[in-house]
């Protein structure tokens, strides 16, 4: 396919493929413009040279990671506002007790959200004997990707990524849990799936790929956890 820059009129070839059937935002290495490029077919008897042409992704692992963060950085100052804001009301001797109960509920009941945001937080619940591991402890995600294809004109998008044992034991690899979220936060889909293998050694890792059939056209954001399980309706 042959592309012709708006702005400078440089020319490029880029496989047809790559802009798909509802068109692909690309950014011309010449002048550095950029526009939505429409499925088109430029005929021309002399194909153009090959020329810097650059596709920009619809959703990029970089997004991914960033949203995955600005989530749980969210979530952990909502609860250290709400934490502070109840012992404020509660100072006193004969309070401090039942301070002290909530909190230690607060941090049971909301361990395998905690220790999934911050696996760190790992330590203070041994410190306390708070025994069990949360799913996917001392393993972590990395080259998480996500592209958009269109296949017998049904519209998929395609997760790969690593799971990689960054611990000095070895750890099961648990059940993963993939989101897809609106601009707002809201949830709009969410499936489950699973790796190759059970367990991984000290260092060692494996790819994973998931697909999303038909994802909603709001979806903006993906999340992917690891959870103990898969309900039993989902499986």
């Amino acid at each position: 396919m042959i592309l012709t820059c708006p702005s400078c009129s440089a020319r490029f070839t880029i496989n047809t493929e790559l802009i798909g059937q509802a068109g692909r935002k690309v950014r011309c290495g010449s002048c550095g413009h950029t526009w939505r490029q429409l499925p088109t077919v430029e005929n021309d008897a002399q194909p153009p040279p090959q020329g810097p042409i650059e596709v920009e992704p619809d959703y990029s692992e970089r997004d991914a990671i960033r949203s995955v963060r600005r989530r749980s950085a969210a979530a952990l100052r909502t609860r250290a506002r709400r934490g502070a804001e109840g012992r404020g009301r509660l100072i006193s001797w004969g309070a401090l007790g039942a301070v002290v109960v909530l909190l230690i509920a607060t941090l049971w009941l909301g361990r395998e959200p905690i220790v999934t945001a911050m696996p760190e937080a790992a330590r203070f619940y041994d410190l306390f004997g708070i025994g069990g591991e949360a799913p996917g402890q001392g393993l972590a995600l990395q080259e998480v990707t996500s592209v958009r294809r269109t296949f017998d004109g049904q519209r998929r998008l395609i997760i790969e990524g690593v799971v990689a044992n960054v611990s000095e034991n070895a750890r099961p690899v648990p059940t993963l849990r993939a989101s897809l979220h609106d601009a707002s936060g809201q949830e709009l889909a969410a499936w489950y799936f699973s790796t190759d293998v059970k367990s991984l050694s000290p260092g060692e890792r494996t790819t994973f790929s998931t697909l999303a059939q038909s994802p909603p056209d709001g979806a903006t954001e993906l999340t992917i956890n690891f959870v103990a399980e898969a309900p039993q309706d989902k499986q």
